[in-house]
């Protein structure tokens, strides 16, 4: 992929649950989302992300243009 941002994936369980990312049921992590903006912070989560549903790329596209256009103002 050629992404201007990096990606990260983790499974060893460990740092998930301090995320609320861990599906204790499924012993699985979920598909979530966290933007972090240019200072560090958490600018977007979305615990409950779907591939399947554009709705959930829709926000998350938003999201990201926010933060863009907040920070080159």
């Amino acid at each position: 992929h050629n992404l201007p941002f990096t990606l990260l994936s983790y499974n060893r369980h460990r740092v998930a649950p301090l995320y609320h990312s861990y599906n204790e049921s499924s012993g699985y992590n979920k598909r979530t989302v966290y933007v972090i903006d240019k200072q560090g912070k958490i600018a977007y989560i979305d615990l409950a992300y779907s591939t399947k549903d554009l709705g959930s790329f829709e926000k998350l596209r938003e999201a990201v243009t926010l933060i863009k256009t907040s920070e080159t103002n």
